[in-house]
């Protein structure tokens, strides 16, 4: 940047406002008047005054060490003399304090013994830290002035001859040090030094010679090797020291110069660009920087603008599609499509003339959305040329829809036709199938445009461009059907005929709409559309030519929209139309069936006898491809059913049929066009019963018994024996009394075949029945288990019957036939490991959970204070089960703690409260599964037992599934709101301890959560038990470092704890602002009003926030609405505001203004 014809580097600028520069002040500092002092070679003439010595080519250093060695007190005499001229600081050394944007910011290192810089500091009445060598501060983290060198004050330790060179730099190298990590850290700016100062020398040793870009002098010397030395210089004019002076001052003003002050002065030029060269190199600067940038783009407008920027290659990026854009270049793709499209058009298509004519897709995608959005200022010929300079980038379907609207109603029918045309673009793409059992990559086909965007896309061509361009429309649908057919043809994918599964099932008739939708959500379908109503438009000779093509495709898809279509129209009459379905052998073409079919029962009474006879003669003689004589019998029979529901007599027909039903047992289908239909969108036909409820519930026993058993029946489309079981379950669920009845019948008979007890069982599952109903079938099933195949179901109903509230007052009544029933099923338990994972749910899917269950329930009958010893032998007894019994046992037992612990406590602790705690780690989550399932919630009387529990198992919660996980930590956090005092001194340290970044997460969401569902008492409760102590904590890294994702969800809070919003913002925006904030967070400040009722709070929280966010995104509505409800903000929290606000690209609402 130049100011005052001094061309400082952007770096200094930046390191300034980062904080990051250091001053390096030298001797020249102090040369001018007032303070006039000498340099380090005219210093050293003065203390040699009356000695007889002179220096005569020795370095300074040298000749002083050579006086202090004949006794002279070098360092004494340098400091008397120095003190005594030293009057008053010059204007040089205030510009350098001025530098900087705060006295708490200014950082000096000088290698000067006098104290100008203090006398500036004490005249502003403020304090800075003073550093003085040897006692110098860490290198990498310095601030104030810092004397490297000492200062007058204490001669003592002032550098001045050859041996305090080699200490400082050498020996001791206390200068060295501090040296080495300063040139690491900060930027450097060298002010007051020569090329051949002999300080200079000592200083650029410590600089490594790798990194010379952080380095810089300001120098009239024009003609020395800098970069020797590893330092860039700024140079000004020979001797120019007051215009250098002033370039600093200048340097310091524009350093501190606001985002407001930037947009001000902007706005002075938002049409014109500067002609100065100090303005324009100010905008250089505004463009190598982001949020400056985001200032410039909101200022300035125009034609001017653009030239110059263009000049400047700021628009470069955005025509390159090698390199990524990052945001400074997505700022000016929003401001040349914003600014230009729809209002300077010419300008713009000139740029990208000039750039090639290729640009970045991000740009071309934002040309095309303000394309579409400044559609009514738009003209038609800048529409044209928009769409044919960026019909490459053109790809994504819902800018296509738009385009297509705004090109059909301009009438611009060939843009029209090319958009549409390129929503059928299709590649193929790897997905997940399975086949045979297996799951296997395979390519398939994807479209550019899903089925909903075609259909609007469709309407739209329909009614305008169908009309002027049907052939080429038409074109359109057909090559992109053979194409697609084409790419499965080389992956060898052809499954159908000649045409892949995906293609040839595709629904080609307009009732198959009403029967199952699915069919028509394919882009195939619009294609089918299209084809058929621009064929209808077309000439008869062209008509016709297209309408043969497509038979004689070898697209099976595109030969049957073809036979629509010859069926559907005119241009083919009667006879030609049967002679087209037997001279291209189509009457056996199985893939288009159902389109030939429906061919052939249009025209066959119409067309000549010559000619119904032909298609007879064909059909009569049979299909060569089928080989099973069978099969190809009833497709000759299925044929002539289909012709003989017409209208008309054929003997022929009727004779072909009767000799086919002589030798074979052949019935009609419902559908002969079809080889498989769904009856409704839900699935197929369901089974048929032989025989109907009504009429089974009727039957005697021993029919009864014969039919259940005995029939098996499996045809495809009569009854079967699947209906039948259906059927017999209904009546069970219907009637149970007479499934009583059903069950006394099996167990006399012996009958143990499964699939037949099993549906009755299905039907009492799901039957409503009284508890007194449910015993007279325990005590039918009890001592009959043996003649019963059904473990699983019958345990399943016991627990059912387990689970009316209403048998507690009977259960004592039949107790021991009950527990002798539930020890006869689990002697004959299924112990096949289930497939299932989870461990509650195979608890909840084996025999053995299901008894575990049932006998929980029997114990909670059985005894209100205690467990009763049979069950606690049994509860024993499962917990030495093996393997996944094992597992599910403890996961049932340990997690019914509510009722288990408060029943026995010794009991429970003994077997479970090492699993629980983590001793027993290979039991750990299955104990928890558990209790996080069956124990769902703490109770009053078991928090104090529970509590120590959770404290220990928190250590081990990695081991723990995510969802176990979730409930586990909502359970401890509730022991921390209502059972523990002072969680922030164990629980939560702990918890941290062991946590990941996720899982501590998991427990701030679960306290946002907490918040939002709480009373404002509970809330206020809460925060001033612990929860401000714990953000506190978290502010400063206790207990352990702060993520920047935990960060984000604890500002989450912050909308919900509006009875203590002031003092919680007071602790978020001292030390924990995320970088990135949800837009959930914004939505919540504004619908709770906060700006309203804690104006001071939600002021200070959006100042904090925006100052260190990266983008707000689609928060950005959200933020400008809730700032303009702040209406009593002070002028400094006013300009703070604009501030921030400026720096992410938002226009000032009128209440800032």
């Amino acid at each position: 940047m130049y100011l005052n014809n001094i061309d400082f580097p952007n770096k200094i600028l930046d390191a300034l406002q980062n904080k990051s520069l250091v001053v390096f002040a030298g001797a020249g500092v102090s040369v001018d008047k007032p303070t006039a002092l000498p340099n380090f070679e005219k210093l050293a003439g003065i203390v040699a005054e009356d000695t007889g010595k002179t220096i005569k080519g020795q370095s300074c250093e040298v000749f002083l060490g050579a006086l202090k060695a004949h006794g002279i007190d070098v360092n004494g005499i340098a400091a008397d003399k120095l003190s005594g001229l030293c009057l008053q600081h010059n204007q040089l050394h205030k510009a350098i304090i001025d530098l900087f944007y705060s006295y708490e910011d200014v950082k000096i290192v000088t290698t000067n013994y006098d104290q100008m810089f203090e006398q500036v500091i004490t005249e502003a009445n403020v304090e800075v830290p003073i550093y003085n060598s040897p006692a110098l501060p860490l290198g990498n983290d310095v601030s104030g002035i810092i004397h490297i060198h000492g200062n007058v004050n204490n001669p003592k330790y002032m550098v001045l001859t050859d041996e305090d060179f080699g200490k400082a730099y050498l020996t001791e190298g206390y200068v060295s040090r501090f040296l080495v990590k300063l040139f690491e850290t900060y930027t450097i700016l060298f002010i007051g030094y020569s090329y051949n100062d002999v300080i200079m020398r000592y200083l650029t040793r410590a600089m490594s010679r790798e990194r010379t870009s952080d380095r810089y002098i300001l120098t009239d010397d024009t003609k020395s090797d800098w970069s020797s030395l590893g330092i860039i210089p700024i140079k000004f004019p020979k001797r120019a020291f007051a215009q250098m002076r002033n370039a600093i001052i200048k340097l310091g003003v524009y350093s501190k110069q606001s985002l407001l002050d930037l947009n001000n002065q902007l706005s002075l030029i938002s049409v014109n660009p500067p002609q100065d060269i100090t303005i324009d190199s100010q905008i250089d600067y505004c463009l190598s920087c982001e949020k400056r940038s985001k200032i410039m783009v909101n200022c300035i407008r125009g034609d001017r603008w653009l030239e110059l920027l263009n000049k400047k290659n700021v628009f470069s990026s955005l025509f390159s599609d090698s390199v990524s854009l990052d945001e400074r270049d997505l700022l000016w793709v929003d401001w040349l499509a914003s600014g230009f499209v729809g209002e300077d058009d010419s300008c713009l298509f000139r740029l990208i003339s000039q750039h090639g004519n290729r640009m970045h897709k991000k740009f071309a995608d934002e040309i095309l959305k303000r394309v579409i959005k400044k559609r009514n200022s738009l003209s038609s010929d800048n529409l044209v040329i928009y769409l044919n300079i960026l019909d490459e980038y053109i790809n994504a379907p819902w800018i296509i829809l738009q385009l297509i609207e705004i090109a059909s109603i301009r009438g611009l029918y060939h843009l029209v036709l090319n958009l549409f045309e390129k929503l059928f673009y299709t590649s193929m793409e790897l997905k997940e199938e399975r086949s045979g059992g297996k799951v296997e990559l395979k390519l398939s086909h994807v479209m550019q445009g899903e089925y909903y965007v075609c259909r609007e896309a469709w309407n739209y061509v329909k009614n305008n461009a169908l009309n002027q361009y049907p052939e080429e429309l038409l074109m359109i649908a057909q090559n992109t059907i053979e194409k697609v057919r084409y790419r499965y043809v080389d992956i060898n994918r052809k499954n159908r005929g000649t045409e892949f599964w995906k293609m040839s099932d595709i629904c080609v008739e307009d009732y198959e709409e009403e029967e199952d939708g699915l069919y028509l959500e394919s882009p195939f379908n619009i294609l089918i559309e299209a084809f058929l109503s621009a064929v209808k438009r077309l000439p008869n000779k062209e008509a016709r030519f297209y309408l043969k093509r497509g038979i004689g495709s070898e697209s099976t898809l595109l030969c049957r929209v073809a036979l629509r279509g010859i069926r559907e129209t005119e241009f083919f009459d009667d006879d030609e139309k049967l002679m087209l379905i037997c001279d291209n052998d189509l009457v056996w073409n199985m893939w288009a069936k159902q389109q030939v079919f429906l061919l052939a029962k249009d025209v066959f009474l119409k067309a000549a006898l010559v000619s119904r006879n032909k298609l007879i003669d064909v059909i009569e003689d049979g299909a060569k491809t089928i080989k099973d004589e069978v099969t190809k019998q009833y497709e000759i029979y299925n044929w002539c059913v289909w012709l003989n529901q017409l209208e008309l007599k054929n003997d022929r027909i009727e004779s072909i049929i009767q000799s086919i039903l002589r030798r074979y047992q052949f019935k009609p289908r419902e559908h002969p066009e079809l080889d498989y239909y769904l009856i409704n969108p839900n699935g197929f036909e369901p089974e048929k019963s032989p025989v109907s409820s009504g009429k089974m519930l009727e039957l005697p026993d021993d029919k009864l018994l014969d039919l259940l058993i005995n029939y098996n029946n499996s045809s495809f489309s009569g009854p079967t024996r699947g209906g039948l079981l259906s059927e017999f379950s209904k009546c069970v669920k219907e009637n149970p009394k007479w499934a009583l009845r059903v069950l006394d019948c099996l167990h006399k008979d012996g009958y143990r075949g499964e699939e037949l007890w099993r549906y009755m069982f299905y039907g009492l599952r799901e039957a409503e029945i009284s508890v007194d109903e449910s015993l007279k079938w325990c005590h039918k099933l009890s001592g009959r288990i043996d003649k019963t195949p059904v473990i699983f179901d019958i345990s399943m109903f016991l627990l059912r019957t387990f689970e009316k509230g209403d048998i507690k007052d009977k259960f004592k009544g039949h107790e021991l036939l009950l527990y002798e029933l539930s020890l006869d099923l689990w002697e004959r338990r299924e112990q096949t490991k289930p497939s299932i994972v989870k461990t509650v749910e195979r608890a909840a899917n084996s025999t053995t959970g299901i008894l575990l269950q049932c006998w929980l329930y029997m114990a909670f009958y059985a005894d209100e204070d205690s467990i009763s010893t049979r069950y606690k032998e049994r509860f024993t007894e499962a917990i030495q089960l093996k393997s996944w019994e094992h597992q599910v046992a403890v996961c049932i037992l340990a997690g019914n703690f509510n009722f288990l612990c408060i029943r026995d406590r010794e009991w429970y602790f003994e077997n479970f409260e090492k699993m629980l705690t983590g001793e027993k780690k290979t039991m750990y989550s299955y104990a928890w599964e558990g209790f996080v399932y069956f124990s769902g919630r703490i109770s009053k009387e078991s928090a104090d037992v529970v509590a120590p529990i959770f404290l220990k198992a928190v250590r081990y919660i990695d081991r723990l599934r995510k969802d176990v996980k979730r409930h586990f930590v909502e359970l401890y956090l509730t022991l921390m709101i209502y059972a523990v005092s002072n969680p922030t001194s164990k629980y939560i340290p702990e918890y941290y301890d062991s946590a990941s970044e996720d899982d501590i997460c998991l427990l701030i969401n679960a306290m946002v959560n907490r918040l939002n569902n709480m009373e404002e008492d509970d809330v206020l409760s809460w925060w001033n038990n612990w929860l401000n102590r714990f953000l506190a904590n978290r502010k400063n890294n206790k207990p352990k470092e702060l993520f920047e994702s935990e960060c984000k969800c604890l500002f989450m809070m912050l909308p919900h704890l509006e009875c203590a919003f002031e003092k919680a913002v007071e602790i978020a925006c001292k030390g924990m602002i995320p970088s990135t904030i949800e837009h959930l967070f914004w939505r919540k400040i504004e619908s709770k009003a906060l700006a309203i009722t804690h104006y001071q709070a939600t002021a200070k929280l959006i100042i904090a926030l925006l100052g260190k966010s990266k983008a707000l995104g689609d928060s950005q509505d959200c933020v400008i609405r809730i700032v303009s409800s702040l209406h009593m903000l002070e002028e400094k929290e006013k300009k703070q505001m604009q501030e921030v606000l400026l720096k992410h690209s938002i226009k000032l609402p009128p209440i800032l203004l």
